[in-house]
């Protein structure tokens, strides 16, 4: 399979993605798909991974996602900016998705879990900046 974004290369990286019940798929080149997260801004990036397309703006990216999927990638990019980073990687979404959805709670329970403990572990794997002034969040290519 060919790169959906350069058409170019093989695809390597498939991501996958559910709107309103239907799956969408988008297949990538590893070059692509590292240059995703640093070339592409946030709602950018996002957009086209979900819904295969670029966006023509930002409010067709945010149209494409649920009103809680706001929520989470919003809270998440504010956990990024005050932990000083202005890349947006799983460990930030991991926290937002444990506070904001109704499963989170149960999920750190079952795992014997806090949300500090969970954060902790991140600070420890991470780190912690002084938080940054930043009007631009990327998603981290990893």
């Amino acid at each position: 399979m060919i790169c959906e974004n350069c058409g170019q290369r093989p695809a390597s990286v498939h991501f996958a993605h559910s709107v309103n019940g239907r799956r969408e798929d988008i297949q990538l080149c590893a070059q692509c798909a590292g240059q995703a997260g640093e070339a592409f801004g946030l709602n950018h990036m996002l957009a086209s991974l979900f819904g295969g397309q670029r966006p023509r703006g930002r409010e067709n990216m945010l149209q494409r996602l649920s009103e809680e999927s706001q929520q989470v990638l919003s809270q998440a990019a504010a956990l990024a900016v005050s932990w000083g980073y202005d890349q947006l990687g799983v460990e930030f979404l991991l926290m937002a998705l444990t506070r904001q959805a109704p499963w989170g709670e149960a999920l750190l329970r079952e795992h014997k879990l806090t949300q500090s403990m969970l954060e902790q572990a991140i600070a420890d794997a991470l780190g912690r900046r002084e938080p940054i002034q930043t009007e631009h969040v990327t998603l981290t290519s990893r």
